[in-house]
């Protein structure tokens, strides 16, 4: 089973502060895996955009979807 980024999940439950920092990446990470790793319950996602490499750090689990 994946754990998955979830756009619209993001929207409904992410504060709007956070969306609004976080609006730029959005698309780039929606459908990527995440990764929960650690105690901490939150997840990373790694990806890329114009040859550059990203974590993007905190990813709170209501955020994603489960993928079979």
């Amino acid at each position: 089973m994946k754990i998955i980024f979830d756009k619209k999940l993001f929207k409904r439950h992410a504060p709007k502060k956070i969306q609004k920092v976080l609006s730029h990446h959005v698309d780039l990470i929606d459908g990527k895996e995440v990764s929960f790793e650690g105690e901490e319950g939150f997840g990373t996602v790694e990806y890329e955009h114009e040859k550059y490499g990203f974590i993007l750090y905190p990813i709170y689990p209501d955020w994603c979807r489960e993928e079979v």
